[in-house]
């Protein structure tokens, strides 16, 4: 299953003289091409109910602007349906545009859908744009509408309560990033050449060699002559370059090369290496340039990532028990489940921390559970839930650049405060400066056996302690971070149960959400120390900016640790206290009473620290 989310909810020309080419043997496959339009990803990732009528816009003035004149012959459409039991039958409607809406009904068909693709034929009509629209009644228990984690402004579904006599309205515009999954089937008529790389894969042979795997669609009725392809195999290190002419495509008709097949293979770095693939095809005199470029990143490493890590975003009510049971068969020792409770009524569950996880991986609704955090499942089906997620399990570890990571902690018992060493290694690993910059460091708190009344599988995630940035894990690095806890100011345990708390950390990125490392300690194996064992916490590290500053740019604190019971003291030149701030706020020059403050000097101190700085308010 995938997204389920309730619309009902919403309030309203090349240089080729300068390439060396070398011409490849003539080992092409050429098929027949179906020429297809479409807005999504080709991935099922989001289910939608709330409509009982769904459009998708193809408009070609838009796809390709710099075309004059471009027009496509509908001969089919399908949809894809994913429920593998529906009620209802799909009526699927060709339709012209007037006024940014659907029209005129060309073509209308009705169906009694399959789980799956769906596709039926229409009498060939030729246009610009099309209207799409499936009238299908969708509702939260067994009939979605299927879509990707895209864009969406293509989209739309039809809201009966908008304006005198109801509109389709665009979902993008709404705030819905989701293109529906609707394919228009049929052929461009187009005056001049086009090509496009539909298809791109960079694989492995079993003499570790890797090779372009591509299909190139002829979109136009002219035969390609001169198709060449380039190819950019980029590694934080090093750059090769790669040029090829293949064989002529035949007027509408696509091409299958393998370069297996042709001898096009490449050997990589012995080192584990990142790596960026980009390839682009194209022709002498071609018209459309746009959708001839793939990239496809991916990475050779060694290490495998040890720990799956099953992340659930539920509410008490819905679906989630039903999660939790098949999560409680899951009896691995590498698999650590944890559960985001994001809904404020979901109280002593809810918290901020939650709320967090939830808005960081754009969630809009439950329940999703999310495997080392890329691979999603989106809603609930008791009908194929179950072997979705042993699918996602059974699929071999992500690997990792970290091979060492060390997670330490100790408790002092006369302070209540927990210290935390973590210590990352990546001795021979080449990665991309970029992978390192969207790549964070989060130490957490969950919490086990957190109630009696709901049987829950896994953890809890109670508080998020520290994010840290750090873009400095290159080769042959080591990442080291010391952090301060206080057990009681700083966690707020369910029923104050911490003999139930375990802390976590893990690092991962925040573009692909992959997890790259995880470790947790339970407290009762942290260690109890006193302040006799030499033990001494590193200092915490704090700047304000900017210094000087003005009631309108505020003052903001920096600090490695963003407790709760981290707070910080201002006084003016008199060593009066005009105000009590925490890591979290940012001050505007007003005192404790709400009154603003006269321009000057004013000191700012640590109270975790007793560390002091000075800064200048400016009138």
């Amino acid at each position: 299953m995938r997204k389920i989310v309730g619309l009902f909810l919403i309030l309203t020309g090349l240089q080729l003289a300068a390439i060396d080419f070398f011409r490849v043997p003539p080992t092409k496959v050429v098929t027949t091409k179906e020429q297809q339009l479409y807005y999504h990803n080709n991935i099922h990732e989001q289910n939608y109910y709330g409509s009982n009528s769904w459009a998708v816009k193809f408009d070609l003035t838009t796809l390709y602007p710099q075309v004059g004149t471009l027009n496509f012959t509908a001969e089919a459409a399908k949809f894809y349906c994913p429920v593998a039991d529906s009620f209802d039958d799909v009526t699927v409607k060709l339709c012209t545009d007037q006024a940014g809406q659907p029209a005129q009904v060309l073509q209308s068909y009705t169906i009694s859908p399959q789980f799956g693709w769906n596709q039926l034929e229409f009498s060939p009509v030729t246009d610009s744009l099309f209207w799409l629209v499936l009238d299908y009644p969708t509702n939260y228990s067994n009939q979605y509408i299927a879509a990707s984690a895209v864009d969406g402004q293509h989209s739309y579904f039809w809201d009966e309560n908008y304006g005198s006599d109801g509109y389709y309205r665009n979902m993008g515009e709404l705030g819905f990033n989701s293109e529906l999954m609707v394919n228009l089937i049929g052929e461009f008529q187009i005056d001049g050449i086009e090509l496009e790389l539909a298809e791109f894969q960079f694989l492995k042979n079993e003499n570790d060699e890797y090779y372009p795997w591509l299909k190139i669609l002829n979109n136009s009725n002219m035969q390609a002559d001169f198709v060449y392809l380039k190819l950019n195999i980029t590694s934080p290190v090093t750059t090769l370059k790669d040029s090829l002419v293949l064989e002529p495509i035949l007027a509408e008709a696509s091409l299958i090369f393998d370069g297996s097949e042709n001898s096009a293979v490449y050997q990589l770095e012995e080192e584990p290496s990142e790596y960026e693939i980009t390839a682009r095809v194209g022709t002498i005199g071609e018209l459309i340039t746009d959708n001839n470029v793939q990239e496809i990143n991916f990475n050779n490493f060694t290490l495998e990532f040890p720990t799956k890590v099953v992340e659930n975003a539920v509410n008490i009510s819905g679906w989630s028990q039903e999660i939790w049971d098949v999560l409680a068969e899951l009896q691995q020792p590498e698999i650590y489940k944890i559960n985001y409770f994001a809904d404020a009524d979901d109280l002593p569950f809810y918290n901020q921390a939650a709320l967090q996880r939830f808005n960081y991986y754009d969630l809009t609704g439950f329940p999703v559970t999310i495997v080392n955090g890329e691979k999603r499942i989106v809603g609930f089906n008791p009908t194929i839930y179950p072997d979705s997620l042993q699918t996602l399990l059974q699929q071999p570890n992500p690997t990792t650049f970290i091979q060492e990571n060390n997670f330490t902690a100790g408790y002092l018992d006369n302070v209540e405060e927990i210290f935390i060493d973590i210590e990352l290694e990546n001795p021979g690993a080449h990665v991309f400066n970029t992978t390192l910059l969207n790549t964070d460091l989060w130490i957490g708190v969950a919490q086990d056996s957190v109630s009696q009344d709901i049987d829950i599988s896994g953890s809890v995630l109670i508080e998020i302690l520290y994010q840290k940035n750090f873009p400095t894990l290159t080769y042959g690095q080591t990442e080291t971070d010391t952090l301060t806890v206080n057990k009681t100011l700083d966690i707020s345990a369910i029923n104050d149960d911490y003999a139930n708390c375990t802390l976590i950390y893990w690092v991962q990125n925040s573009s692909t959400k992959q997890i790259y490392a995880f470790n947790s300690i339970p407290f009762t194996d942290i260690e109890v120390v006193s302040n006799s064992s030499g033990i001494v916490p590193k200092p915490e590290k704090w700047q304000i900016y900017p210094n000087p500053f003005s009631y309108e740019s505020g003052l903001q604190i920096r600090t490695s640790l963003k407790m709760k019971s981290n707070k910080f003291n201002i006084y003016n030149i008199k060593g009066q206290l005009i105000k009590q701030l925490t890591a979290t706020e940012r001050w505007f020059g007003y005192d404790k009473s709400g009154r603003k403050v006269a321009p000057g000097v004013y000191f700012i101190r640590s109270i975790k620290s007793n560390t002091v700085k000075r800064c200048i308010l400016l009138k």
